[in-house]
């Protein structure tokens, strides 16, 4: 009887532990729910393992499973696409805007204007050759349009630097976030025993790759043990688990000047990656060495690229 009893009231306790754990759990969501990238929670149940009795099975009450994510990849894939797509015309949409108030009608230096009034002096000029003031009016609007096509042409001089300004900046947010997915890559792959997931930690990595996915054309693929793999979209590889490539930017002599977005290459041609502190201090544990070379080979293939490093003693 008292073992009855004890059974009872153990699987109470149980039962009132998984519920308040799932309590946390809604309270958590309901404190987030203003919170930018976070995924609401959900607690995963099961039965306990029955105990056998004279006369069968008897329930031994609740356990928790799990708290997962309610996360839908093929939407999250659907999100990084769009986000491709917004990124790009909200860049074009920037650039129009200035070419639209360049060439507006109301500009003081306003092309259509310039050419109008050539045209008509070339045409006066015609009906009477031999008019100085016609003449003289000729080369004047010839001087005003010339002086319009450089005042233009200057003005979209300083557009294309402003685009390579922001080129270089947007670079440098590119590094920024390639690094942090790397660094969180490695969190949720040292925080995730099976069953149980980092959620906090996804959360904020989707977050950082969808911001990502509106500066770059971007491909990811999911890896085994929980890390990412991203890539550029001719396949040019950003992140590699937890190793991250850095971009740069680079005067492109066969293109009047622009700058190309590169990925740092060292004196040998090799992609210039960084390790993490938490990374060299295994290799150097595990290698007993104090100084470590690495090399890398890509095989770039139509969609996607293939690299191997290897760690010299």
């Amino acid at each position: 009887m008292a073992t009855n009893v004890f059974s009872v009231l153990n699987t109470a306790k149980v039962g009132l532990l998984a519920q308040q754990l799932a309590i946390e759990v809604t309270g958590n969501n309901i404190a987030n729910v203003q919170t930018e990238g976070y995924s609401r929670q959900e607690v995963g149940f099961e039965a306990k393992n029955p105990r056998n009795f004279s006369l069968g099975q008897l329930g031994t009450g609740v356990q928790v499973v799990g708290v997962k994510r309610a996360h839908d990849q093929f939407l999250f894939s659907q999100i990084l696409g769009e986000g491709e797509t917004l990124g790009q015309f909200e860049v074009r949409k920037d650039v129009f805007e200035q070419l639209e108030i360049l060439f507006s009608e109301s500009n003081g230096q306003s092309l259509h204007k310039g050419l109008g009034k050539f045209f008509s002096s070339i045409q006066d000029l015609s009906s009477n050759p031999a008019g100085l003031p016609e003449r003289s009016t000729v080369l004047s609007e010839a001087k005003n349009l010339v002086t319009t096509f450089n005042n233009l042409g200057d003005s979209l001089f300083q557009i294309q630097r402003n685009l390579d300004e922001k080129i270089k900046v947007e670079a440098e947010k590119i590094n920024s976030f390639t690094s942090e997915i790397a660094e969180l890559n490695q969190a949720i792959h040292a925080n995730e025993p099976v069953p149980f997931s980092a959620n906090d930690l996804r959360d904020r990595r989707d977050l950082k790759i969808k911001k990502l996915s509106e500066l770059i054309d971007l491909n990811h693929v999911d890896e085994m043990d929980g890390q990412i793999s991203l890539t550029l979209g001719n396949g040019t590889p950003l992140v590699l688990k937890s190793t991250a490539f850095s971009l740069s930017t680079e005067l492109n002599g066969n293109n009047k000047g622009f700058k190309d977005i590169t990925v740092s290459n060292d004196k040998y041609g090799k992609p210039i990656y960084e390790l993490n502190n938490k990374v060299k201090k295994v290799i150097y544990t595990k290698f007993k060495v104090k100084k470590i070379k690495i090399s890398l080979s890509l095989a770039d293939e139509k969609k996607y690229s293939i690299a191997f490093s290897m760690i010299h003693k």
